[in-house]
C-alpha cells in the first residue's frame, strides 16, 4: 500500500467519525462563537483604540478551539484502545501522523470560516488591507498549530495527565508561531502600523516545514520513547 494512500485512510477514517457525530466540529465552532461575542463585550471599545490587540482577538478564538479539538481527539482515541490498535498496525506512523494532521486541519479550517467573519462583524474592524495576506497568515499559521497540537497529542497518550500535559508542550514551543501570525495579521489588517512582513512568512514557512517534516520521519522513532 503507498503511502499517500495508508494517509487518505487515516483521513476518511477520522473524517467519517467526526462528521457521524459531529460533537467535536460542533464543540469547536460553538465555542469559537461564543468566545468572540465574549471578547466583543470585554474590548467594546472605539475602532481606533483596538487596533493594537485586532490580531490577537482574531486568533484567540481559533487557537483555544483547536486546543479543545486536540484535548477531544486525544480522549477519543483513548477508547477502546483505538490508538494502540492504530500503532500496532503494519500502517506507516508518517502516514498515520499526516492523516491525522490533515484531518484536525480541516475542522480547524472549519471554525476559521466561520469565526473570522465575526470577527469583522462583532468589532466593526474595516475590511482587510491585504486579504490576499491574512488568507496566507490563516492557512499557514493554523497549519503550524495545528501539526504541533496532533504531534504531541499522540505522543501524550501514555500519561494519565495527557489534558495537562499536551498545553505544557505545546504553548513553548508556539511562540515563534504566535508572534509570526500577530505580526503579519497586524500587517494585513493595519499595514501601516507592521514592518517586516518577508521575514516573518520566512520564519512561519520555516515553522512549518519544522514541525510537519520531522514527524513524517521520526514519529515512529519517537513513539517508542
Amino acid at each position: 500500500m503507498t503511502f499517500i494512500k495508508q494517509v487518505s485512510l487515516i483521513l476518511v477514517r477520522d473524517l467519517r467519525i467526526e462528521f457521524r457525530s459531529k460533537s467535536l466540529l460542533l464543540s469547536m465552532v460553538i465555542f469559537a462563537l461564543l468566545f468572540q461575542v465574549f471578547l466583543q463585550i470585554v474590548f467594546n471599545a472605539k475602532t481606533q483604540a483596538i487596533q493594537m490587540i485586532a490580531p490577537g482577538i482574531l486568533w484567540l478564538p481559533v487557537l483555544l478551539s483547536a486546543m479543545l479539538g486536540f484535548n477531544k481527539y486525544g480522549s477519543a482515541e483513548k477508547e477502546n484502545g483505538a490508538l494502540a490498535g492504530l500503532l500496532m498496525s503494519p500502517i506507516d506512523k508518517g502516514a498515520l501522523f499526516l492523516g491525522k494532521l490533515i484531518g484536525n486541519y480541516i475542522l480547524v479550517f472549519i471554525v476559521i470560516v466561520t469565526s473570522v467573519p465575526v470577527f469583522f462583524l462583532f468589532l466593526k474592524q474595516p475590511f482587510p488591507a491585504s486579504i490576499g495576506l491574512l488568507i496566507t497568515t490563516l492557512l499557514l499559521g493554523s497549519w503550524g498549530f495545528v501539526a504541533i497540537g496532533v504531534f504531541f497529542t499522540t505522543l501524550a497518550q501514555s500519561s494519565s495527565i495527557t489534558e495537562l500535559l499536551v498545553p505544557i508542550m505545546i504553548f513553548p514551543l508556539a511562540v515563534p508561531l504566535f508572534l509570526a501570525v500577530v505580526q503579519l495579521t497586524e500587517i494585513a489588517l493595519y499595514p501601516s502600523l507592521g514592518m517586516g512582513e518577508d521575514l516573518w512568512l520566512l520564519l512561519l514557512v520555516g515553522y512549518n516545514l519544522i514541525f510537519t517534516v520531522t514527524p513524517l520521519f521520526l514519529f515512529d522513532l519517537l513513539l517508542e520513547v
